[in-house]
Parts: structure tokens; C-alpha cells; sequence
């Protein structure tokens, strides 16, 4: 699941606009009744179900992390056991999660017991670690089939394995490596090249060389250097391409591809 900020982040990119506090109330919060009509347009809503209900994998291609897996199958009885150990990405030795099944459990509750649990281990808190069971959230989760499935994300790259006793079995389905996709590189004068990976990563690396410098897009001529008089189009076209192109891997318009700010059918023009 996209944090918050994650959802901001990715909100400000397609320029869609501040979703601000859900109103809960009468009284409201942020958002009283005459300032939360924006929330209804189809693209917005559509946007925010997407986020919402995004799979583990797809959400690190968005937000350029790694991530591992685990499945939790079978027929769930009283005393089995499902353990996920985690080692890698900053940890200093490996931790091991263990949920035991009580009456009433089912591959869907021991997820997200496995889940609770990595959310409350101080070691994994302290290394990164955001741990999720991906059954769909926000507007319409109530038509989601939950699947008994336990994600683990972090920056860095990390191991993961899972080991299960009696009628229940886990698999690891995500191996905890890095995506390796979308990727660009940034700087081919290192060894090995600079590369960044997922689309908020390079949406903001894009960003921030608008007015900054960047690669060969500042030369004319490199014989006798000439500064480019087209720099700043030049940014602005390679930035915009990448904002494109994270709205067509969520399907929605970017919000200027809208007629009239919102209220008309999007064009998703091209650059």
C-alpha cells in the first residue's frame, strides 16, 4: 500500500490537485461541502482507486523500491505456524516473524498478523521496512477478493524466506530484489553508469535539472562549447514525457490533458 506521502507525491507529478482531509462530518475538516467537488471528477476518482488498489510489484515500479512476497495457502487448524525471515537492506542480523493460528484463522489473518508484526519490530522499522497485505483499500475495496499475501518493501535490496508447519503453506512469490524497471540513466560518465529506477525517482531527478544541468542537453556544439538556447523546452519536453508516461502505466490523463481543469473529456494529447 502507497503511503500517504507516496500519494502526494505521485498526485503533484500528474499535477492533479491537493486531495486535502476527507470530510468525515458534518462540520467537516479541510474540505466542507463547498470545497470538495473536485473530488468527484472521474479522473481524480479513478486515480485514487488505482493508488489504492495497486499490486506489491507495481507499486515498487512506481516508487523505484524493492519488494518480496510471501503467499499463505491451505487449509489453516489451531497450532500451525507461518515464520518469514528477512536479512539484508541494512539489517544487522536477520529477523524472524511467527504468527501461531487460534481458532478462527485463515491464510487472510495470519497475513495480516505477519504484517502487524513487521510493522511493530523496532529492527525492521529502523531499516526501512514497510510491510503491507495487498487486498485493495479506499473507494470500492469492498469488491476485492483478499488474497493471503504478505509484501515487504525497502530501499535497498534484501532476502526473504518463508517456512510454514502443519495444514498451511507459504511460498515466497517476490524475491526482495530491486525492480528493474522503468529505468534511466543519468550519468553514463561513472563506472558502472548512473542509473535510477521506478518513475518517482526519475520524475524527480527530471524535475530538479530544469534548472539545473543535465547530460548533453545544454550543448549546441561541442567543438567550440555553445550553450543551447533551448535548454529549458528541452527539460521540460524530457520531464513531461516521463509524466506521460507514469499516467498511461495508471491509465488516467494527466490533469492539463482536461479541456476545461477537470470537468471535460481528456485529450492525452501527445508532446
Amino acid at each position: 500500500m502507497l503511503t500517504g506521502q507516496q500519494k502526494v507525491t505521485i498526485r503533484r507529478q500528474l499535477r492533479y490537485p491537493a486531495i486535502g482531509v476527507s470530510r468525515t462530518s458534518v462540520g467537516g475538516q479541510s474540505l466542507a461541502s463547498g470545497g470538495q467537488g473536485f473530488r468527484y471528477f472521474q479522473a481524480y476518482g479513478r486515480l485514487e482507486y488505482i493508488l489504492n488498489n495497486l499490486q506489491p510489484y507495481e507499486e515498487a515500479q512506481i516508487i523505484g523500491s524493492a519488494v518480496g512476497s510471501i503467499s499463505i495457502l491451505g487449509l489453516t487448524a489451531v497450532g500451525d505456524t507461518v515464520s518469514v525471515t528477512l536479512s539484508g537492506a541494512g539489517l544487522v542480523s536477520p529477523v524472524t516473524l511467527t504468527v501461531t493460528a487460534v481458532l478462527g484463522d485463515n491464510p487472510v489473518s495470519l497475513s495480516n498478523k505477519l504484517a502487524a508484526l513487521a510493522l511493530q519490530n523496532p529492527a525492521l522499522i529502523s531499516a526501512g521496512f514497510m510491510a503491507v497485505t495487498p487486498y485493495g483499500t479506499g473507494p470500492f475495496a469492498q469488491n476485492a477478493v483478499p488474497l493471503p499475501e504478505v509484501a515487504f518493501f525497502n530501499p535497498k535490496p534484501f532476502t526473504i524466506a518463508a517456512a510454514a508447519t502443519g495444514q498451511t503453506g507459504s511460498a515466497v512469490t517476490t524475491d526482495g530484489s530491486p525492480v528493474t524497471d522503468p529505468i534511466a540513466i543519468v550519468d553514463d560518465s561513472t563506472s558502472p553508469v548512473t542509473t535510477l529506477t521506478g518513475f518517482i525517482p526519475i520524475l524527480i531527478y527530471l524535475e530538479g535539472a530544469i534548472a539545473g544541468t543535465t547530460q548533453n542537453l545544454d550543448t549546441s556544439k561541442a567543438d567550440v562549447w555553445t550553450a543551447r538556447t533551448d535548454e529549458p523546452e528541452m527539460r521540460i519536453k524530457l520531464y513531461n514525457y516521463w509524466r506521460r508516461a507514469l499516467a498511461r502505466h495508471l491509465e488516467v490523463p494527466l490533469w492539463e490533458d482536461f479541456n476545461d481543469y477537470g470537468g471535460g473529456v481528456p485529450t492525452m494529447a501527445t508532446i
